[in-house]
């Protein structure tokens, strides 16, 4: 399922915070996740009843829920977190992280992955104006793209997606976890991140890119064949144009996931289909907003895909 939504990318105040925080909160509801039964979420609230949150989370501070999945394959469980990053009250951004079992009261345990901010220190563009966010997502999987069109480095994206097979089925081997977003220099610097779960040996290699402000660079944030081409390596041919998508990395490269991929030569932010995603039919928004452009190589600008449908 798909929502397009128009919400402030702000957190001056606790009906600013909540209106782009909880309308995120009850799209991946919607789209068959439920809350767990741990305690403290929401900062107390209970699970979804954003009606008890009353104020702002300060300076890297963020409210949180705990979602299952609800396609009946291996369980596994998604801390999301709606805050401020740190060194700012008012910098809007999600952070996400995954685990194969929780204590109950919050915590993730057994096998856990990397904690996961979306972005860093940007500046929040209006407390007043709305920005395109893209919610995409089903009982095992998101995709969500946050602030599209804002200024300011606003711009976010994270998705969560099963292991496929060969066919694009969702499978019970592990789980990934992908995000996109503004990162000043070394805190922590990159501006896109993936990290698989596998249920059976834990958390798999971290991959980050760096920002084009560290001197640390890499070519690798989202595993891609894309990043070994230049800007002029994928273009039209044939009344079509080419696109690659991001590679889960469990020891091995497996087959390509569905959420996240890349692309040249599209018209930023006009959703367009591809025809032959492992023989389906599928739908995707292209950006190159902010720096989600860096997300798979910090140093050439690789305009992103985010499924949509």
């Amino acid at each position: 399922m798909t929502s397009q939504q128009f919400l402030v990318c702000d957190n001056s105040t606790a009906a600013n915070f909540k209106s782009w925080a909880s309308a995120l909160s009850n799209f991946i509801r919607s789209a068959g996740w439920t809350n767990s039964s741990d305690t403290g979420q929401l900062n107390g609230a209970g699970a979804g009843n954003w009606a008890g949150v009353s104020t702002v989370p300060g300076s890297g501070a963020f409210y949180y829920e705990i979602f299952q999945p609800g396609d009946g394959l291996q369980n596994f469980y998604l801390n999301i977190e709606y805050g401020n990053s740190s060194g700012t009250s008012n910098c809007p951004t999600v952070a996400i992280t995954l685990g194969s079992s929780t204590n109950g009261s919050g915590t993730l345990n057994s096998y856990v992955n990397t904690r996961f901010v979306c972005a860093t220190n940007y500046g929040a563009p209006s407390s007043t104006a709305t920005y395109e966010c893209d919610f995409s997502g089903d009982a095992g999987r998101l995709s969500i793209l946050l602030w599209r069109n804002a200024p300011n480095n606003a711009p976010q994206v994270f998705a969560v997606q099963r292991s496929l097979n060969a066919s694009g089925s969702p499978t019970s081997t592990y789980v990934t976890q992908w995000v996109g977003g503004y990162q000043s220099a070394g805190s922590p610097g990159w501006n896109g991140a993936q990290q698989s779960l596998h249920f059976a040996a834990g958390p798999a290699f971290m991959f980050p890119n760096r920002s084009i402000n560290n001197s640390n660079n890499s070519a690798t944030g989202w595993p891609c064949t894309s990043m070994n081409y230049g800007q002029t390596g994928l273009s039209s041919f044939n009344g079509s144009v080419p696109c690659a998508f991001i590679q889960p990395s469990v020891g091995y490269l497996d087959y390509p996931c569905t959420v996240l991929g890349a692309i040249y030569n599209a018209t930023e932010g006009v959703p367009f289909t591809v025809t032959n995603q492992y023989g389906q039919t599928k739908t995707y928004i292209p950006t190159g907003a902010g720096q989600l452009v860096y997300c798979i190589n910090g140093v050439v600008a690789v305009p992103i895909l985010v499924e949509y449908d």
